[in-house]
């Protein structure tokens, strides 16, 4: 199995890097892929595209990376119809794995989002539900 994980900020870097771990020691011919960052590298994932170096907060700032992410999202989707990616699991980064997770459901691959979509971040409703329709399991890691 193939396991593709995406995420664009350290701690999202962090948690794949978690899972990567605990998945290679439960299995060691899994194998694990993903946009991600040293963290992840560092727990025995091969990093496609580092993306992590290129996170940004707040309206102006992530425009200028717009040209890389358009980049980082084609060779995304080519590696995974080329390695037969079974799940992507999205952690965070809602502008890069949004438009993953629809290209991923459309393409009958699973998508596994560690963290359930919250209104108040995503800025309504419809969106975090529209994402949440793309996904096969939401994980829930923070207590009510």
């Amino acid at each position: 199995m193939h396991i593709f994980f995406s995420c664009g900020e350290t701690s999202g870097d962090q948690y794949a890097a978690a899972i990567a771990t605990k998945l290679l020691a439960s299995n060691p011919s899994i194998q694990i892929s993903g946009n991600a960052g040293n963290h992840f590298e560092r727990a025995g994932g091969h990093v496609c595209n580092h993306v992590v170096s290129k996170s940004t907060i707040g309206l102006i700032e992530p425009i200028k990376h717009i040209p890389f992410y358009l980049r980082v999202m084609a060779a995304t989707k080519r590696y995974i119809k080329q390695h037969q990616v079974a799940v992507v699991v999205c952690i965070d980064h809602q502008g890069f794995n949004v438009p993953l997770a629809a290209w991923c459901h459309k393409h009958n691959i699973s998508v596994v989002s560690l963290f359930a979509p919250q209104y108040w971040v995503w800025g309504s409703s419809k969106k975090a539900a529209k994402f949440s329709s793309y996904c096969d399991h939401i994980f829930c890691v923070f207590e009510k």
